[in-house]
């Protein structure tokens, strides 16, 4: 869990990080970093229940299970919220 709480704070810094230097070119944040952002997150969130789901005892939900589900989640719904928000303010700049 250690490496895992590591790869995501790396990440996260990442991405802090690229919307601070492109933070004048909402297309760019929007395309590059946002969108994809929430894809991966929801594709996370797929495999997670997949995951979950396909286990014999499918109605107990796991301490690790329940903290990838709350990382994910928030991961999408985080950059939906900003890629909906950049592209609506991309509308009324054009």
């Amino acid at each position: 869990m250690v490496v895992a709480y590591g790869c995501c704070l790396f990440g996260g810094t990442g991405m802090g990080i690229l919307w601070w230097r492109q933070r004048g070119n909402p297309f760019w944040l929007v395309h590059n970093l946002f969108f994809p952002g929430a894809l991966h997150g929801l594709s996370g969130l797929l495999s997670t229940f997949v995951n979950v789901y396909a286990t014999p005892d499918a109605s107990v939900l796991g301490v690790s299970s329940i903290a990838t589900l709350v990382v994910t989640g928030a991961c999408t719904v985080i950059c939906g919220f900003l890629a909906l928000f950049y592209r609506l303010s991309l509308r009324r700049v054009k």
